[in-house]
Parts: C-alpha cells; structure tokens; sequence
C-alpha cells in the first residue's frame, strides 16, 4: 500500500486535479499558479507544480495556507475521507482499486494523523527559526539565503523552555491526541514509558527503559537542533535533527558532533525518509543524490533537484531508489569526499551494491571540497554572486561521468594479482551492463585512464575491447561465443519489454527497450537471462515495401533527451493531426479517434478490442484517412479484402500489428462462416487462435504434421462502403460514418488534397512519441476494468470491447477526461440504437413483439398457462400467429398505393397468392430456442411450449426494438403477480385424496 500511495501520486498531476473546480493560471517562477478565483477577499490559492503541493491561504476550510497534497485536496473538496479520496484518484490513474481491509484502514488512518502531527511541528519548528537570532546566523553562516530557509521549511528545536513545550503540545493536540506515538515522538515522554508501550504494543528501547524516559525533539539540556523536515508531495513524513550547541561564550550557535544528530526513533513513527529537497519535482529529468540533507538543501538553492539518504545506507532505501531509477531520465550521486563516501558506495566485501540499484550509468560528481555545502561556504566566504555559484555548480554536474569508471578506477587501484584479476572482472561486468557498444565506446578513454596503473592489462582500445566482448559473451569478432543470437520483432521478454525499430533512411533495424528498472532507451542487441537478443534483419519485404510501419526509434529532443509525452499531450497531437489532414462533419470524431489510436499501442494490456471502421461512398475520402489514422498506429499493416484468411492470421502473428483492412467489403455471401470473418470475430480477444497443420522434422530426421496456433488478436480498422458482413463483427467496432467534400471545401479548410513529405515526417514523430509512451506505459499485468467504465444503457458485449479505449481516455496520465468520456458514452449509445433499428426489421423482432403481446394485453394473456409454483407458459402456435399478424399489418400498410394486376381465375374471380413473408410455428421455435435461449419443455399432447423469462425477455425487447412502453409492462407485471398468486393459493388448497391417512 505504501508503493501504491506512492505510485498513485506519481501518476497524478495535482494541477489537473485542482482545476476540475478551481481555474488556474500561470504565475512564472518554477512553475507556481494561482487560482483566477481566490474566493473571498484576498484570498489566494498557490499550487507547487514541482512538489506537486497545494495552500489556499486564508481559506480554512482547504487547511488555512498549509500545504498538502492531492489526496488532501480531495478529501477537502469531496468531504471524504482518506479511503474514498484514493479510491477517487486511482480510478482517475487507471490503477486498479487497492484491496483495504480492516487492518490496513486502521494503519492508513495512523499514517495520515502521524502526519497531521509532523506538519504542526515543522510550521511550529519553522516559525522558530525565523524568530531566533542565533538560529538564523547559524543557518545563514551554511551559506543559506532567507528564501531557501523558507523554501526548505527548515525549522529550529527552540531552547527547551516550558512555554516553548506547552506551545508544541497545545497544536499538536489540535490535530491529534497527544499521547499517540506521532506526538510522542515530537514532545517526548518523562515517566511511565513502559506502561505507554505496553498500551500500545510498542517494543522500548532499552535506553528508554533505563532513564524511564523518550527523548523529544525539542530541544534539551544544552543540546538544541537545525530541524530537516521531510516533505514528500506536501506532507511532511519526518523529521531530521542536526545537532548545535552553543560556542564557549554562549554568542552563537555551533554544530555539535557528540552526537551528530537525533532522529524520531523508528518504533514510533516507521523507518527514516529520504529528504526531498525544495526544488526536487516528481517528474525532473535529473535527479542529484547525495548524503547529508545540508547538501540537498544547498542544491536546492542552485535550482537543482535533489534527495538526501540524510546519513543512512543506500541500501535502507533500495526500494525507493529503484523506483526513482525507473522515474528519472538521469540519476547523479554527488558522494562525499571521504572515506566513508566512498565505502559506501564500494560496499562491504567491494560489490559495489549501487551499480544494481542505480545502474551503471548513474554519473557521479565530484566537488571541489568535501561536500556541496563546504563548496557553498567557501563561494559565499568569497563573495560569489548567486548567478556564478548556479554556474560552477551547474558545469561541475556536467563533467559527472557514469559510475562504471568509479568501479573501473578501483580496479585500476589494486596492488596484488589476486585483487586486480577479480577487480577487473567486476570492473567489466559492470561496463557490460552499460549494454550499447556504441555507448561504451564513447567512454573508452576515460576507462583506459582508470586501467592505467595496470600496466599491459588493459593497454589499449583493442585489448579493451577484446575484455568487453568477453564480459558480453561475444567472440572477439563480435559474434556471440558459445550461444545462438535470437532474431526477434521483439515483445516482452521476462520483465524487459523489447520493441523493434527501422530506419528507412540507414535501412537498418535496432531495438528500443525498457529494462526491468524501468530504465528506457536504445540498443543494437541485449543480453537478457544469458540469452544474446537482436533484431530481426530488416530484409523483409513487409518492411522493406513498407507494408508494415515500425518506428524508427524513441523520440529525442534536439539535446538528444527522451521527448516522453504525457496521454493527454498525446491524445491532443493526434486529434490536431487528423483535423488538418481530413475534413470532418462531425468534429467529436478525430478525438476519438486519436484515444482509438493510442489504445493499439498498449492492446495487448487488454484482453479484448474494440475496432475501428470508416464507412462511405465512393468519394468519401476512406483510404486516405486509413492511411492517415494508420501511420501513427503500432505497427500498422496494410491489407485488404483480397488477401486471404491464411494471409491475414500469418501476418498477425509475425509482427503482432494494427491492421489497416482496405476494402473490407467482401462478396456477398460473406457471412459468419467466411474465413475471413472469422479470422475478424476471433481477433477481437485475446487467447483465440486458428489452428493449421504445419510440417515439421522430429530429432530422427522423420517428416511429420502437428497443429499449429496462428495469433488473431490484434487491432483492426477498416475502410469500406456498405454494411459489415457479420453482426458480430458490427457489435465490435465503432463506426466513422463518412461523407465526400467538394475540392472548394477542402481548399477553404485548407485541407491538403495528398499528404505531403512534411506530414509523413510528422506522422514518423508521432509514432515515435507513441513508442516511447508505450515504454513507459506498458504495464506488466493485464489491466483491471471496473465497474466505473460501464454503461447499463448498452449491451455488455459493447462494454466488453470499448472499456480498454474508454480506460485510456479517461486516466493514463492520470487525469479524468469528461467530455470524452460524455462523446464516447453517447456515441456508443447512439451506435447501438442504429443495430437496434437493424434489427427492428427482422423476423425475430416481430416474434419478440409477438411474445411481448400476449404478456401485456389480458385477453391474449388468457391464453397463457398458469402452473402451481407460477410458472408461465406460452405456446409457440399462438406466437406464430399474433407474429404473422402484425407482419399481414405491416405489409398490408399504403395497399391503396400498389398498382393492382388481375390475376382471376378460369371464372373471372380473383386468385389469391400464399403470403410469402409468413412464418410457420417451427421457424418461430427455432428462434425461441436458438436466438432467444428461451427454455422450451418436452412436447405435450396439447402443444409445445416455451416458458416465459422476464429478464431475458427484458433484453430480447431492447435488442430487437420491441420493447412495449415500461407503464405497460409494470402494469402487465402487477396483473401478472395477482394471476401466479391465485394460482399458487389455489394449488396449496387443493386436496389429494388420501392424505387425511
């Protein structure tokens, strides 16, 4: 639960949150806003994009110019509490609803009030500092300006004073009680400790027991304290104390190092935080570690983003530094420059534990002095300007070079033969994982430089090299030694997701990946599990035609950064794409159809599709917005209805791509038991594959046949004129009704009548952006669909296909589309009503009217057969005739307007013809028993029967646009209840003969 929280709020942009009811606007800066509407007087609402924090000052009911987080906002706006606020936002993240049971409730509700406690006492902690003199010189003697002290919320324990005392535990007691652990923690507790566990099952520490007293955080004796608050998303979660004392003269605050620091002990308040400092933003690019929460600070006031271990193993937090890998494009550790830095980074037994954690290109820094705040002091000693400290500080970041140098210059250290061989077997073990050769090669002469105090080991690039490819497994030709390379098109490969990308420029194939760090980029093969993985060769003519559209690589930024796009961004660069390209009637449709878009490059998260069918006369403009629509969809194939079914099913399972079916309408006769449609129904979910023979050799060189799957699932669009050739295939997509425009038109629109060499290039970037979305998307487990993207008006089989498209509208970035969500809801709506006229037409919806009929009117409902335990029954004769009735009234309607033929007899008398549109009491069983799944007992001596089901009946009407008025049928329901209950009463009455013995 805890990564879930902490997951959740990663996902969530609290700005988009707050802007569902409070309009916001720019404010400059690093990004702060203001809402346009402040409420009363001057009332004004700050929100921190980058802590991603919000304070409404003056406001109390939004807690009064504290900041908080989203889920606090929540919970303010909505008047819900914790549960209901996280329930709220994970359904806007798409993430699947955590599971809470009691205990975790109850643990939650803990979390939230020790946090409630720790704010009050970093604002009490806060406003301390700022009144004391000599905690202020103290700060401002680290090199601090005023603005980052405030930034930083830094705070001063005071001097031990009761008055201070009572201050602290009267606001504490406004948020919480103050004998809970939390406050405990922060006043501390003199007597009576071990009865104060014991109530609460918390195991003392021995020390407490001894001195039957827990230290406070406040300040004591002579020992007083610079307070680090850990703010993570607007609530602090901890609280670091550094210790200070006063010099011999009693002038001025110094810092004390007998000891260092004290910190909340853990059996109060949980394990230590990591220390986010002021400027650190959730979504930064780069991000700096180091050790003391001083130099994060100091960090902070050069704009840099920042998080401190504050003074614990690396290893504390691997979880949280593993997830802040997979988060940040750049990591950097800036040690310090001691022996203790040092250590531990190497490790214990010199494992260097950090290359796993953090990777072996997380770069290091080093500083001129021993950390960044005694490089501070030493700027600020010499009046360096603000501007020339961001300045060095910013060009001593950009000299940082990757971590396999760090263990390469520890190899290169060793003295004794025993050393240097193990050491540089782990030296290049850890260049190996760098992964790209290319990559590695860039920083070959800083590892030759790190090699050189061995001498002849590692002379020159050659014998380099030759190491390297031993350590990848290689040959020194470069092939893999003692191990087939695997061509693949890529797919997820254990934990690692591999996608396969050409360039039509270079003619040459490569992969894009994501490690199972959630590190993103770019390599020309992978060593994954001691397997060699590498692309298949693009000499394909699928791809060398460019029948089948990869891209050709992640999107990069001029500096050569990842360019990763948020949904929303994206959803919107599609939607303006399609608009300049195409001239839509109805503008609702090139929305949708960038959400359709981006749901086929995360299909296979989803267990079933939805398709997509653009439907028009000739004219209408249908392949050229196929082809539009297409070349920004995951890798896009085009076929059409003259390849055959064998064709389709082998080309899906080869490259697992979206379909671009042109002329998809198929000859007539084309129904369910076309190949092709089948192919179609099968491929809209998951697990459904066509079965062929293949031949095959077994190990004794004998030829042999064996079923083979071939793989259907996979997204489809279609361009067509008329209808589709099967329902079901109708039921599965969602249609894009299209009309041709006039050459005038389209030049007033300034629509281009071809797309040019510039669009093509932009619509090559967009799938690019869209790859790098899916790298960062894809999600490990199959996505979970709540009952929240569910429409009772429609049928569950159009629920079943469009929530995965609905899923990403609304929450993937983790905002909350309305209005799409409204377009989407209506538009399925609508389309469904357009079946239902479909259907409407057919000989099963005159049956349905038919059995409708006899429920609602009572004099066709006599006709109805009662049983005992109320069973209804209705003979299928009777359903034949009213059904051949209503079709006598629908053909017999505008009969004056026919031209009449004398068609007599030998007598001059007219001839009647038999009614070719009646249906006999078998076809209407038929129907019964196949179409509507209605139970049909064993034939009796007066007829066969079917037996009445209200629900189902329910949805037949729906279906089949039967459906009587609902006054009529509630009141057919009441008559109906009065009839099985006389007949219940009747039976109960009845006596059997010889019962009385």
């Amino acid at each position: 639960m805890d990564n879930f929280v902490a997951e959740l709020k990663i996902r969530i942009r609290i700005e988009d949150v707050i802007n569902e009811t409070v309009p916001l606007e720019r404010n400059g800066g690093r990004g702060f806003t203001r809402g346009s509407q402040r409420g009363a007087g001057e009332h004004s609402l700050v929100v921190d994009l980058d802590g991603q924090r919000f304070a409404w000052n003056g406001n109390p009911e939004y807690g009064g110019g504290r900041y908080n987080d989203v889920i606090t906002w929540v919970m303010y706006r909505d008047r819900v509490d914790f549960r209901r606020a996280i329930e709220t936002l994970a359904r806007k993240a798409n993430m699947e609803l955590p599971k809470w049971d009691e205990a975790q409730q109850v643990k939650y509700a803990a979390v939230r009030k020790q946090e409630d406690v720790l704010e009050v006492a970093q604002r009490i902690f806060a406003e301390w500092l700022l009144k004391d003199d000599k905690a202020m010189a103290y700060a401002r003697g680290r090199g601090w300006s005023d603005e980052t002290i405030k930034a930083a919320g830094l705070g001063f324990t005071g001097w031990g004073t009761p008055a201070e005392y009572e201050l602290m535990k009267n606001a504490i007691a406004t948020a919480a009680d103050i004998h809970s652990a939390a406050a405990v923690a922060v006043l501390g507790l003199q007597g009576g400790v071990e009865a104060w566990c014991e109530r609460r099952e918390i195991t003392p520490k021995q020390k407490w027991k001894d001195n039957d007293r827990i230290p406070s955080m406040l300040g004591w004796k002579d020992k007083f304290g610079l307070i680090y608050p850990c703010i993570y998303f607007g609530r602090t979660t901890y609280l670091y104390r550094r210790h200070l004392m006063l010099n011999s003269d009693g002038t001025e605050l110094i810092g004390s190092d007998e000891p260092k620091s004290y910190n909340l002990p853990k059996e109060l308040v949980g394990e230590r935080q990591l220390f986010f400092n002021h400027k650190y933003a959730p979504r930064a690019e780069r991000v700096i570690l180091v050790e003391g929460p001083g130099d994060a600070v100091t960090l902070g006031q050069w704009g840099l983003d920042a998080v401190s271990i504050a003074g614990t193993a690396w290893g504390d937090h691997e979880a949280d530094l593993r997830q802040m890998r997979s988060q940040h494009e750049a990591l950097y550790i800036a040690l310090d420059a001691d022996k203790a830095g040092l250590a531990s980074v190497r490790g214990k037994n010199d494992e260097w534990p950090l290359v796993e954690i953090l990777g072996p290109m997380c770069r290091v820094i080093e500083w001129p002095e021993k950390d960044a705040n005694d490089w501070l002091k030493l700027m600020a000693k010499a009046e360096t300007t603000q501007e020339d400290q961001v300045k060095m500080a910013t060009q001593q970041v950009g000299m940082a070079k990757p971590l396999a140098i760090e263990v390469a210059k520890w190899a290169g250290l060793q003295t004794d033969d025993h050393s240097k061989s193990k050491a540089l077997t782990r030296a290049f073990q850890v260049i190996a994982q760098m992964g790209d050769e290319n990559l590695i090669m860039q920083y070959a002469a800083d590892f030759l430089g790190a090699f050189r105090p061995l001498g002849d080991t590692v002379k020159g690039v050659r014998e380099f090299t030759r190491l390297l490819k031993k350590a990848m497994g290689k040959n020194e030709e470069g092939d893999e030694k003692n191990e087939e390379a695997i061509y693949t098109y890529g797919g997820r490969i254990g934990d690692w997701l591999l996608e396969y990308c050409y360039d039509e420029e270079t003619g040459k194939a490569r992969f894009a990946y994501r490690d199972p760090s959630g590190n993103v980029d770019e390599a020309d093969d992978l060593l994954i599990d001691g397997k060699r993985y590498k692309p298949k060769w693009p000499d394909d003519k699928m791809i060398t035609k460019g029948a089948i559209q990869f891209p050709s690589g992640l999107a990069r930024r001029d500096d050569g950064t990842i360019d990763r796009k948020s949904t929303r961004e994206l959803t919107t660069i599609i939607a303006i794409t399609i608009r300049k390209n195409y001239l839509f009637k109805d503008m609702k449709w090139p929305q949708l159809a960038s959400y359709w878009v981006m749901g086929t490059w995360l299909y296979d998260n989803f267990s079933e599709l939805v398709y997509l069918r653009m439907v028009g006369d000739a004219g209408a403009g249908k392949s050229a917005l196929l082809n539009l629509i297409g070349a920004m969809c995951y890798r896009s194939i085009k076929m059409s209805g003259a390849d055959s079914e064998s064709t389709f099913f082998r080309v899906v399972d080869d490259f697992r791509g979206t379909i671009l079916f042109e002329e998809a309408d198929l000859p007539d006769g084309s129904g369910a038991d076309n190949p092709i449609v089948k192919f179609v129904n099968l491929g809209a979910m998951k697990g459904n594959y066509i079965y062929r023979n293949e031949e095959f050799i077994d190990g004794e060189g004998n030829k042999g046949w064996r079923p083979t799957p071939f793989e259907t699932y996979c997204p489809k669009i279609f361009a067509m004129r008329g209808d589709f050739m099967d329902n079901a295939v109708a039921s599965r997509a969602i249609s894009l009704k299209l009309t041709s425009a006039e050459t005038s038109e389209l030049r007033d629109a300034g629509i281009p009548l071809r797309l040019s060499r510039g669009v093509l290039k932009s619509l090559k970037r967009i799938q690019n952006l869209c790859l790098t979305w899916r790298l960062y998307e894809y999600s490990l487990q199959e996505r979970e669909l709540g009952w929240d993207l569910v429409d009772v008006e429609i049928p569950a089989r159009f629920n079943q296909v469009t929530m995965p498209m609905k899923s990403l509208a609304m929450n993937v970035d983790g905002t909350r589309d309305e209005d799409f969500v409204n377009q989407i809801t209506m538009l399925l709506r609508s389309h469904y009503q357009d079946i239902v006229g479909e259907n409407s037409t057919t000989k099963e919806a005159r049956v349905a009217e038919a059995i409708w009929k006899m429920y609602i009117y009572s004099d066709l409902r006599s006709r109805m057969v009662i049983k005992d335990d109320g069973d209804i029954f209705i003979k299928i004769g009777d359903v034949a005739a009213i059904a051949n009735n209503i079709m006598d009234e629908m053909n017999d309607e505008g009969a004056d307007l026919r031209v009449k033929h004398d068609d007599g007899g030998e007598d001059g008398s007219s001839k009647k013809s038999k009614k070719s549109f009646e249906v006999s009491a078998q076809s209407v069983g038929r129907i019964i028993r196949e179409k509507f799944q209605l139970y049909i007992p064993p034939r009796t001596g007066k007829g066969i029967y079917f037996q009445w089901d209200e629900g189902k009946m329910m949805a037949i009407g729906k279906k089949f646009g039967a459906l009587p008025e609902a006054e009529k049928i509630e009141k057919a329901k009441q008559e109906m209840a009065a009839l099985r209950a006389k007949s219940k009463a009747a039976a109960a009455q009845l006596v059997i003969p010889g019962a009385e013995d």
